[in-house]
């Protein structure tokens, strides 16, 4: 599929490979997604409307799922920068003794009728068509549309957030300069490519973006 995301979660706190135990925190990976192939699934199509997919380290990925990652957020876009919930972690295939899997599923929020149950339990906390119960001359949307046309992501995904809550419909946007390389400077540091992590590194920050500081152990599975 071509397209990276970023998985989160508290697995593998135990250490892998007889190592010892981490300290408890949050862990994330850019990771690609893969086209859903899993063995045994019928209608592929299906699973794969219903399912991201993405490789563990048996099948080339650059990270594993490890016992206490479900429910962990997949992001889409720079996670550190305010990225866009996808999915959510749910199973891998494994096999390996050592704890590193073939292949991860992650339920995606986007589902058939999953938009649709969201919105049949919850309901607008006020307002109308995105606009400030408080303040009848703010409107969260085009507030929304602003940011995004001075690509301002972090801003925009808040905003749009009031918009939707507030009624509203949500401006469509798309970040992808700053986004895409940024999200390929964090994948080059996963992959331990530290001259390609500083040539992208260094042309995220001039399109505005932020990346991981190469090195940080914070940022590994």
């Amino acid at each position: 599929m071509g397209t990276f995301a970023f998985v989160t979660g508290y697995g593998c706190e135990n250490g892998m490979d007889g190592g010892p135990p981490s300290p408890p925190r949050l862990k994330t990976q850019a990771m690609q997604l893969i086209r859903p192939d899993i063995s045994g699934v019928v209608n592929q199509t299906q699973f794969g409307a219903n399912y991201h997919v993405t490789a563990g380290q048996n099948a080339g990925g650059a990270a594993s799922l490890c016992a206490g990652d479900s429910g962990g957020g997949v992001f889409a876009g720079p996670f550190n920068a305010g990225g866009n919930l996808v999915a959510i972690n749910t199973s891998g295939i494994f096999g390996d003794p050592n704890g590193r899997s073939t292949r991860h599923t992650h339920a995606r929020v986007d589902a058939p009728g999953v938009k649709q149950w969201i919105l049949g339990i919850t309901q607008p906390v006020g307002g109308t068509n995105g606009v400030d119960p408080n303040n009848p001359d703010f409107n969260y949307c085009n507030a929304a549309a602003q940011m995004c046309a001075i690509h301002q992501q972090r801003e925009y995904f808040k905003l749009v957030t009031h918009c939707e809550q507030l009624g509203g419909q949500a401006p469509p946007c798309e970040f992808p300069d700053a986004a895409t390389i940024c999200m390929k400077a964090d994948l080059a540091c996963a992959q331990k490519n530290l001259s390609g992590w500083a040539a992208l590194a260094t042309q995220c920050q001039k399109l505005g973006g932020k990346t991981v500081q190469c090195g940080d152990s914070t940022w590994t599975l």
